[in-house]
């Protein structure tokens, strides 16, 4: 059996419960409001809770560098799954983002499968010392960035792109690279936030405006 760090295992643990306490407090009115059960969203995340410490338990039996064979597939599906979330029928529209997919039985949430998928493939890819590969890793690192932005999505859009850069130089990546991306990356922040601004206003005034066509309907005695 491999050695056990458990302060590590500690903080995870008392973030994860934590985070779970942090839940319930902010969510209990409104389960209890929406569905007459305070403990509604605690019940929909323990089980996520209860599936990650299984997996934590799986690979700390398991040898990681198998993953090496599955990062290349993982990281295709994670991509075709970003594809799927715009596909009229499978993509969930809440607040004017598509960020969800429904399989009928369970709904997923792809980028949340894309940081764990581009973790892997790029650290396998990086396993090797890093020589000359920014412009390729730039362009991989650029689609999956590109399709959580159309989300849009750019809370997770700034997580990957800080987790894609700092497995790139830990890698031996040219600290170069990293000063001359700087501006693009300050850039790209500001644009970011932009964008999300307008996405999110310009749902609103589409909503104000759908409400004030239904209503004035209703009151002109249409029916529904």
């Amino acid at each position: 059996m491999k050695k056990i760090d458990y302060i590590l295992l500690t903080v995870v643990a008392f973030l994860t419960f934590f985070g779970l306490l942090m839940i319930y407090d902010a969510s209990s009115y409104i389960a209890f409001r929406d569905f007459g059960d305070k403990y509604h969203y605690i019940k929909e995340q323990s089980m996520w809770v209860i599936l990650g410490f299984t997996g934590l338990f799986f690979f700390s039996f398991y040898n990681y560098r198998k993953l090496y064979y599955l990062s290349l597939p993982a990281l295709l599906v994670a991509i075709v799954l970003l594809i799927l979330v715009f596909i009229p029928g499978l993509g969930v529209t809440a607040l004017g983002a598509r960020r969800w997919i429904d399989f009928g039985f369970f709904i997923l949430q792809p980028a949340e499968f894309v940081k764990l998928a581009l973790a892997i493939y790029l650290s396998a890819w990086f396993s090797n010392k890093e020589k000359g590969r920014f412009l390729a890793f730039a362009l991989l690192l650029g689609l999956v960035l590109f399709l959580v932005m159309l989300e849009p999505d750019m809370g997770t859009a700034a997580i990957i792109l800080s987790q894609g850069l700092i497995i790139y130089f830990l890698s031996g990546g040219n600290i170069f690279y990293f000063l001359s991306t700087l501006p693009i990356i300050g850039f790209l922040g500001f644009l970011l936030i932009k964008l999300e601004f307008i996405a999110f206003n310009l749902f609103l005034s589409c909503k104000a405006d759908f409400n004030c066509f239904w209503h004035g309907r209703i009151n002109r005695g249409g029916t529904g």
